[in-house]
């Protein structure tokens, strides 16, 4: 076992992360800020580290906002994301000019990983709508047609693989690759200086590309829509198809960096194979499936992989870019399948402005596990496209857990919309009962009825409605964003809900007839606030006067701070 040890921190040893380079040229610089997945980062750090044997600098949105790093640089690499969006506003205009600066005239080539695919293409859509681009000016933009996803809706979960057809000279071969909401490229066929290196394999007649290079004098990049940086995704494959994983997933990537200009990649190593899918499968998959996952393996690659992740776990994730230390309390804030991009990305900005405490991101598979409970203060589950997508996705076992960090671990709750629905008995819209999945086991702070949407005949601006917010004995009435939110019905004589805002739908009715608006629940020892508006958006920019604008935000923010004092939260402004 010593021996072991010793080969292990070895291989530790040749994956250094240096989040600031030294004057020696970069070889190539490797996204590491908001929006970014800690888990993307790490395998695509591990993967460009074995097959080119180069140095891998990590650098954050401020790193990026420098422009001391570009002519140092030989490949720009965007990893894959929770939010395309997120990445986009962390950069802000300086830091997607910078890479734009180095790709168009210092000629560094770039590599975009789902996400990172979605920022430099012109045109990003999900689910068939058109996203807004932010800074879409300063974006380093290398694919003129648009960037669609998801590919094959009905199956688009995490611990996903699709199988592709990937150009290897002038064959092609057929093999999986793991995905996770990546896009495909629309029209790439008739762009100018384009060449499809891979096709989603969706149908016999229907093959969308995957994997694109873009190549003219001025640019050289390739994005993928697929995640080649991960040789085994989360889900358990047969025994016999592990190898075929592994293998295809390398050759892939050999073709994207060949196609780069970076000719003399290496390959992943056993002990490489070992580490990834050691933390991926702790991050993706339950503990049972963890241990079926080990009892395959030989006894000598069943010891080397324990030993790696509990080497990795102790002398590497310190070093890495994540959102918070292992040391600390965190806020977790699901960001998977169901809640809005935009929703996770305001809420992530408003509560950054308010604590101290930093945010990690969790998808529905980082609920499924029960690490996360000890160490969090607060669960956030933001406002969503589907409430009843948001529970299919985090299935029994996600909501289990989150059932018993509030009812036994006594973790505060923060609902906004979806996230009000979700946590609510009873389900109504548009006047009728829904029946959403797992109800038995989610975790229910308030037994009486979310009902949205909430009417309002004259609201002062669109998707704003006036409401009446209480607070140490004062009322405060002003303007909150809303779209498609619940009032709480059955609130009157329930001694352990205390209503912390209402809906002002009408000047005639008593205040006590308002319909509640936001409301702070102790029921069945639980401690959660659940809200039909969304206090995380400012609505400054809806305000009818220009001179309206600060007393939105103000209000918003204000809002947001009750809700927050409420749960017991220390604010960094108080």
């Amino acid at each position: 076992m010593a021996a072991l040890l010793d080969t292990t921190r070895n291989a530790f040893a040749a994956l250094s992360i240096t989040q600031v380079p030294s004057a020696a040229q970069n070889d190539i610089v490797l996204y590491s800020g908001k929006g970014a997945h800690p888990d993307c980062i790490r395998a695509t750090k591990i993967a460009l580290s074995s097959l080119l044997q180069t140095t891998v600098v990590l650098g954050n949105e401020a790193y990026f906002q420098r422009e001391d790093w570009i002519q140092k640089t030989k490949l720009v690499v965007i990893p894959g994301g929770l939010s395309t969006s997120q990445i986009m506003y962390s950069l802000g205009s300086q830091g997607l000019t910078n890479i734009r600066k180095a790709l168009y005239e210092h000629k560094a080539a770039y590599l975009g990983l789902s996400a990172g695919a979605f920022l430099a293409s012109r045109i990003q859509k999900f689910y068939g709508e058109d996203l807004p681009a932010l800074f879409s000016n300063e974006a380093p933009i290398v694919f003129r047609g648009a960037a669609a996803t998801p590919v094959d809706q009905g199956q688009a979960l995490c611990k996903t693989v699709r199988n592709v057809a990937l150009s290897v000279g002038s064959t092609t071969v057929t093999g999986p690759l793991y995905y996770n909401f990546g896009p495909t490229f629309e029209n790439a066929e008739k762009q100018p200086h384009t060449t499809i290196l891979a096709r989603y394999v969706t149908s016999p007649t229907s093959l969308p590309p995957a994997i694109i290079h873009v190549r003219n004098h001025t640019l050289n990049a390739v994005l993928s829509g697929v995640h080649p940086e991960f040789p085994e995704p989360g889900a358990s494959p047969e025994p016999e198809d592990a190898d075929l994983r592994r293998e295809f997933s390398e050759t892939s990537f050999k073709v994207m960096l060949q196609a780069l200009g970076f000719l003399g990649v290496g390959a992943f190593t056993p002990a490489i194979h070992l580490l990834i899918h050691s933390y991926v499968c702790d991050f993706f998959t339950p503990v049972e499936e963890q241990n079926a996952y080990l009892n395959q393996l030989n006894p000598l690659q069943k010891a080397e992989t324990i030993a790696l992740q509990e080497h990795y776990d102790a002398q590497s994730l310190a070093t890495l870019p994540r959102e918070i230390p292992f040391t600390e309390k965190q806020i977790v804030l699901y960001g998977g399948d169901g809640a809005h991009p935009h929703c996770i990305q305001a809420t992530q900005a408003a509560l950054s402005r308010l604590l101290k405490t930093a945010i990690v991101y969790g998808d529905a598979a980082y609920f499924q596990r029960e690490a996360w409970m000890h160490k969090t203060r607060l669960i956030v589950m933001p406002g969503g496209v589907s409430t009843s997508t948001i529970m299919l996705a985090l299935g029994k076992r996600g909501l289990k857990n989150i059932k018993k960090a509030l009812f036994q671990l006594q973790v505060p709750y923060l609902g906004f919309c979806a996230g009000a629905y979700l946590a609510s008995r009873i389900h109504k819209f548009d006047s009728g009962n829904l029946v959403l999945p797992f109800l038995s086991d989610a975790p229910t702070v308030f037994s009486g009825a979310a009902a949205g949407p909430v009417t309002q005949e004259s609201a002062g601006y669109e998707n704003a409605r006036n409401v009446a917010l209480y607070h140490a004995g004062k009322k405060i009435v002003g303007p909150l964003y809303y779209n498609h939110g619940p009032a709480f019905e059955g609130t009157q004589s329930n001694p352990h809900i205390t209503v912390l805002a209402r809906y002002i739908t009408s000047n005639n009715l008593p205040e006590a007839a308002l319909p509640p608006a936001i409301i702070h629940s102790r029921e069945g020892n639980a401690n959660a606030v659940l809200s039909g508006v969304h206090p995380e958006f400012p609505v400054e920019n809806r305000a009818p006067e220009p001179e309206d604008a600060y007393l939105c935000a103000q209000f918003s923010e204000t809002t947001l701070q009750v809700m927050l004092q409420s749960l017991g939260i220390k604010l960094t402004v108080e």
